[in-house]
């Protein structure tokens, strides 16, 4: 669909190299989707861990011992204060305090919105990877055209000069 302003110009009226460079821009929209995707899955995945590791507090009382994470690889041993409420990292510094059930419940939300963002990259992927096929066809068509059209010349001049020969 053309946006407001823009023209829809049908592929076969391009050139091999309008159709080269518009392949190469879709290989690139494609690998910057997939590296979109590929982010999302693994936000996802730690939105989804978060949450299981706020779920296991539900059955824990204040004192409990626990490891607590400085880094991804560094723990150190704690105790639980309050069994009632959690801390949670929104990003950039920023903190939010919630009770136990609303900090299950913004991990479950966090992890629907990027499923379902997930679901739109996915669909663009596709979009895009159905226009990068119709592009390469027609490139082949447009170049396989100008090769028979180059064989063409060729044997009607090598026809010519052996008349005149």
């Amino acid at each position: 669909m053309a946006q407001a302003g823009q023209k829809q110009v049908k592929l076969t009226d391009l050139q091999p190299q309008q159709l080269g460079s518009l392949k190469e821009q879709l290989e690139a929209e494609l690998d910057g989707l997939a590296q979109s995707a590929n982010a999302l899955q693994n936000f996802a995945e730690a939105f989804h861990q978060s949450g299981e590791a706020v779920e296991g507090l539900e059955d824990q009382k204040p004192g409990a011992p626990m490891l607590l994470p400085l880094t991804q690889s560094l723990y150190v041993e704690g105790e639980l204060a309050d069994a009632e409420n959690v801390l949670i990292d929104i990003g950039t510094g920023y903190y939010l305090e919630k009770p136990l059930a609303g900090g299950i419940d913004y991990f479950k939300r966090r992890v629907q919105e990027l499923a379902d963002n997930l679901q739109e990259i996915q669909k663009m992927r596709s979009q895009k990877a159905q226009m990068l096929m119709a592009v390469e066809q027609i490139l082949q068509q447009k170049v396989a055209a100008q090769q028979q059209q180059q064989r063409s010349s060729a044997a009607t001049v090598n026809a010519a000069s052996a008349t005149v020969a």
